[in-house]
């Protein structure tokens, strides 16, 4: 487990890492507060529509068996990258954006112009990740998870090279950090793609009837759904941090806050891969929970240290040129936040066991749980606590995991006999 995992888990964590060199970036623009909000809502809403393509690697690990199944998955891939970017276009290029912008999550009027210019660099992340996730699924399905930490490396490379550059040049906005985001991620799309493209020929023919496009895609759209539900997270917390005292400055810090917890939570993000590969027998699920949670309590216990000692403050301040007044608001709403990892383990367990089971119908609810957890809390604190800030986020994101992690754990009581014989020293 551990060869298998600890890979996927450090790719996860680099991931989240690059997200602090676009905060680096950005932190050093002449207006940085504006610069990170209007990337950080830009971000949120193209996130909804690059969702759907991170659960193509899921489909990839479920499905791929033979060459069949493999053109299946690819033509199926294709038909989800048009589609996503063709509702993205309309939406950058259309009054639509007002309307989602301005009318929903509720922008300031200032930062309107720079979100929408931020939004449009983003059109490209559809199809530099549907490229990722499909030859990434290649790469798992045959254990190179070794390869993925590899080329996120590469995109790492690729995005301090470009930080680096364009504070010297005469960009600024939120489209400064959009554009090296979506260079680091063009980036491994293309390593995922040079070391993956080969195993496709390596698959056996097909023996009997193969999968077509059409059952993969019925296949994709349930975890495809759970995925989008997902993604209304931050927009939700969006509209409720721009409704406290002073919004732009919420905005930053919570930008701040969930870009380095994330870097730990990334421990977690991979659990469900973990379950579909060794815990399909029910007598390896008690050793494949012990690991999870282990994964978890590490990110927990490293986070919440960092979080309360002089260690955060470095981090943000010295490291990542994070002004002092967005240190300070960040801080709170990550010690707040280092409950996510162990929350999130639990819930990516769970997960994993329901898409064994084919009962992928509860991740979506799940996740709509999570949401509607979030928007009750955060329309709550805004109207009832509007000065705590950033603080915001951390209690709406704890609440929604929370929430969710106890729904699919009831859910998995159908088909798993984990949960009821753990006890304690067992």
């Amino acid at each position: 487990m551990a060869k298998f995992y600890l890979p996927l888990a450090a790719t996860s964590i680099l991931m989240m890492a690059s997200h602090s060199i676009v905060n680096s970036g950005l932190a050093r623009t002449p207006d940085a507060a504006a610069a990170l909000a209007a990337f950080a809502v830009a971000q949120s809403l193209a996130v909804m529509f690059e969702s759907p393509c991170y659960t193509i690697q899921r489909m990839c690990v479920a499905l791929f068996k033979d060459k069949g199944s493999y053109y299946a998955v690819k033509q199926a891939s294709l038909i989800v990258w048009a589609c996503l970017t063709t509702l993205m276009l309309a939406l950058a290029f259309t009054p639509l954006s007002r309307i989602a912008f301005l009318d929903i999550l509720r922008v300031p009027p200032e930062l309107y112009p720079d979100t929408v210019r931020s939004f449009r660099v983003f059109m490209v992340l559809p199809a530099f990740s549907a490229s990722r996730s499909f030859y990434q699924g290649l790469l798992i399905v045959h254990k190179r998870t070794a390869q993925l930490t590899t080329n996120m490396l590469f995109r790492l490379g690729v995005m301090l090279v470009l930080a680096t550059v364009l504070q010297h040049l005469t960009l600024t906005g939120g489209a400064v950090g959009a554009l090296i985001l979506g260079a680091g991620i063009g980036t491994e799309g293309l390593m995922a793609y040079i070391t993956g493209r080969n195993i496709g020929k390596e698959l056996p023919e097909s023996d009997g009837e193969a999968i077509t496009t059409t059952q993969a895609m019925v296949f994709f759209l349930p975890l495809a759904l759970a995925s989008v539900t997902n993604t209304f997270i931050r927009p939700v917390i969006n509209a409720g941090l721009a409704r406290t005292a002073d919004p732009s400055l919420a905005l930053a810090s919570y930008q701040i806050a969930w870009s380095f917890s994330y870097i730990f939570v990334a421990v977690a993000f991979n659990v469900h891969q973990l379950v579909i590969v060794f815990a399909r027998e029910a007598e390896h699920r008690i050793s494949v929970l012990k690991f999870s949670l282990l994964m978890g309590s590490l990110g927990t216990v490293i986070l919440f240290i960092v979080s309360v000692t002089p260690l955060g403050t470095m981090a943000l301040t010295r490291m990542i040129g994070v002004p002092p007044e967005l240190a300070v608001q960040a801080l709170r709403a990550i010690a707040l936040l280092s409950l996510m990892p162990i929350l999130t383990c639990i819930s990516e367990y769970c997960a994993g066991l329901l898409i064994i089971a084919g009962q992928t119908k509860y991740l979506t609810a799940g996740k709509a749980v999570n949401v509607v957890t979030i928007l009750i809390t955060s329309l709550l604190i805004a109207r009832f606590a509007p000065h705590v800030g950033g603080l915001l986020a951390g209690i709406c994101m704890v609440s929604g995991i929370a929430m969710e992690s106890i729904f699919l754990a009831i859910q998995t009581q159908n088909i798993s006999p984990v949960w009821p014989t753990i006890t304690v020293g067992n």
